[in-house]
């Protein structure tokens, strides 16, 4: 089971559908995961993301691999 939450950002402008967001979890308790809270904890997170996508393919540094070469397990 999933939950669906559909909403918009208040500083986004514009109209139409590619203003608005959905998001879909397995936090299915309302009481505890409030909609509002989940919506703002996910922006959050792609913040962070877009701050670690920027240091991985522009701070690095020429020749810099962030990454392994080999796995280890």
């Amino acid at each position: 089971m999933v939950r669906a939450l559909a909403y918009r950002l208040k500083d986004q402008v514009g109209e139409g559908p590619a203003d608005g967001y959905r998001l879909v979890t397995t936090l299915l308790d309302t009481g505890r995961d409030h909609a509002r809270q989940l919506a703002v904890l996910y922006r959050e997170r792609w913040e962070i993301e877009s701050v670690f996508a920027e240091i991985k393919t522009h701070q690095r540094g020429a020749r810099v691999v962030l990454s392994s070469k080999t796995c280890r397990g």
